[in-house]
């Protein structure tokens, strides 16, 4: 049944000063939130000290009883960054499998509101996955731009899982930077950190829109100012679980984009879409490779969703997996490295943390071979 979704607004704050609070309400004369606050960021020139930030995908709606549409992990997930955000998160990356909502708008009216918390402290920024696109059908209302119904190559597992979405839900409830095309594929540069997050919904292959725009974007990054490269897409280029789709769709993101993160000395890429936890080594074109001279690659959709029970299978390069315990990426990045901890929800148990060092400069040329 459909329900309207009412008015989104949307307001634009200029001038903000870098690490002052601000303090701030919204709502009507009748209705009015709770005074809030947030921090204001560092300007772009600025050096600072530290940067911190959380990322995860596929987390849902929680509501008693857990039955259904009710994703029993996301509850824990969402206090745990309630509380992250207010002891001082530099922004929020989900990557893609927001709400599940799948055309039912009064689950995305609940996941708004179950993140009201979390959002109103600190940037909270999302990238599209399957269930808020994938589409074979309506490709009319696609506001992304892409040709027909999307992206279905033949080696694909590209259904339908968006629920005749689309993309729109999305688009009209999250604002991201224009410098990529909207909500779908962007970039943005926070503190040492330059993340890009794309769209492994969307065609991502060497001379396709995206990847030129990926290649474009990762060229004019300037290292002095953000010597960090955090990569993320809802689906991963490694994953080693037992769902042979996913592994084919990762071996063709693999293919198209490894060399060119490889090129661009990328420094952590970060998916979701396995309800799971699972981190390689630093690793080029399968093979394990010193820190500091490959990207680490972890999954990261264990922050609602029913957890994925496949088993793993034996490769070099998966160096840690967990699909029994729901929780999220936390990263600290300092001048000289990042830390990066996957915490346990509930109890904020470290179960995996790793180092990731500057990467070595004067890299010889690698060529790059076919998978196994």
């Amino acid at each position: 049944m459909f329900q309207d979704p009412g008015f989104f607004h949307t307001a634009l704050l200029k001038d903000l000063k870098p690490g002052v609070k601000y303090f701030y309400s919204y709502g009507t004369d009748e209705d009015t939130s709770k005074v809030t606050s947030f921090t204001g960021p560092p300007y772009p020139e600025t050096k600072v000290a530290v940067t911190k930030f959380a990322g995860y995908g596929d987390m849902g709606v929680y509501y008693p009883p857990y039955y259904g549409d009710s994703m029993p992990g996301a509850a824990d997930v969402t206090h745990a960054l309630e509380q992250e955000a207010a002891e001082g998160l530099d922004f929020i990356l989900h990557f893609g499998d927001i709400s599940y909502a799948r055309g039912r708008g009064y689950i995305w009216d609940q996941f708004m509101s179950q993140m009201t918390k979390v959002a109103e402290q600190v940037p909270y920024m999302v990238g599209v996955g399957n269930h808020e696109y994938d589409h074979v059908s309506g490709g009319e209302k696609d506001p992304s731009g892409a040709p027909e119904n999307g992206f279905h190559p033949d080696w694909g597992n590209y259904g339908e899982d968006g629920g005749g979405e689309c993309g729109v839900p999305t688009v009209h409830r999250y604002v991201s930077p224009d410098n990529g095309n909207g909500v779908f594929w962007y970039s943005f540069d926070y503190g040492l950190v330059h993340v890009i997050q794309f769209s492994s919904e969307h065609d991502f292959r060497p001379g396709s829109r995206q990847f030129l725009w990926i290649e474009k974007d990762l060229k004019s990054v300037d290292r002095k100012k953000t010597p960090w490269i955090v990569v993320t897409s809802h689906r991963p280029l490694y994953t080693s679980q037992e769902q042979n789709g996913d592994h084919i769709v990762g071996l063709h993101m693999r293919l198209s984009l490894e060399e060119l993160f490889y090129v661009h000395s990328v420094n952590l890429h970060m998916a979701g879409h396995l309800h799971s936890y699972e981190r390689t080594c630093p690793v080029i074109a399968g093979d394990c490779v010193k820190p500091g001279t490959g990207t680490v690659y972890v999954i990261v959709g264990s922050a609602g969703k029913f957890l994925d029970a496949e088993s793993y299978n034996e490769y070099p390069w998966s160096k840690y997996q967990n699909c029994e315990k729901f929780g999220y990426e936390r990263i600290t990045a300092n001048a000289t490295h990042m830390h990066v901890e996957f915490v346990a929800a509930p109890g904020g148990e470290v179960l995996d943390n790793f180092i990731v060092p500057s990467w070595e400069e004067n890299l010889t040329q690698r060529t790059f071979k076919k998978f196994n």
